[in-house]
């Protein structure tokens, strides 16, 4: 990588930038495993989970993983943009969104499962409404904006996203 004083030359490099990502990416991926292993064992290791401190301690954990979840999901949208994509992958254009929020989409239902197996009904509503919160911001934060910048850089992805605001897409 040469720089020219300011910036970066003409032929932009950018596998460093994608390297410090993927760490992040390692770190986020870590710490979401942690925090829903964490959530595992306290639900069966605390003794009343019926008390207000349990199913305090429960929502922040659950809490966590879904932050832990959503920067996740904002790295990989941000890794998507500085690689080059085989030819192959522009005519899968949905399946590259499909393991994305397949990520979120699965943890925050078996987190919402699993507090209603133990019959945490107020537990899993409030779970279900801070994923709910994070699924929308992860949307108009996350996956939007990447398939507009996959749109304009690819033509035919994301074409699934229809018009928005007036702008038709790919």
């Amino acid at each position: 990588m040469s720089f020219d004083g300011i910036g970066m030359s003409d032929k932009e490099d950018y596998s460093e930038y994608v390297a410090q990502v993927s760490n992040v990416i390692n770190a986020l991926a870590l710490l979401s495993g942690f925090m829903f292993a964490s959530l595992t064992v306290l639900l069966t290791g605390l003794p009343d989970l019926s008390s207000v401190l349990s199913q305090s301690v429960l929502l922040v954990a659950a809490f966590f993983l879904d932050v832990f979840l959503f920067l996740l999901q904002g790295f990989l949208g941000i890794s998507v943009l500085y690689i080059r994509m085989p030819p192959y992958t522009k005519a899968g254009k949905n399946w590259n969104l499909l393991p994305m929020l397949s990520i979120m989409f699965g943890m925050g239902t078996l987190t919402t499962l699993m507090f209603l197996a133990y019959k945490l009904v107020y537990l899993a509503l409030a779970q279900l409404a801070m994923w709910i919160v994070f699924a929308v911001a992860a949307w108009v934060y996350i996956f939007a904006p990447v398939g507009r910048a996959r749109a304009v850089l690819i033509p035919g992805v994301y074409r699934f996203m229809g018009k928005r605001r007036g702008v038709v897409l790919g």
